[in-house]
């Protein structure tokens, strides 16, 4: 897969998530079968190219995360960026 600046292409994307962090600050997770990439609010990427299902990658991501010791709250698109679930 190629990547743009660390992104996916939007053809290998299947799953889009938002989050923020104790401080408000906005991390998006985009996930395909070819892996994943989790966005900073500063623009800072960084990803994983593994082949596996979407779940799968989305668990990795969340990891990946965690291990920077950051606490996430998932956003509700659908409802003005309220937080719908802490994680």
């Amino acid at each position: 897969m190629k990547r743009f600046f660390g992104l996916m292409p939007r053809s290998e994307v299947a799953l889009i998530k938002d989050y923020k962090d104790s401080l408000g600050l906005e991390i998006r997770i985009e996930v395909g079968i070819h892996g994943y990439t989790i966005v900073y609010a500063d623009s800072s990427t960084e990803y994983e190219d593994i082949d596996d299902t979407v779940e799968n990658n989305l668990k990795r991501a969340l990891d990946k995360v965690d291990s920077h010791g950051l606490e996430i709250s998932e956003v509700d698109p659908n409802i003005g960026g309220d937080i719908i679930e802490e994680i």
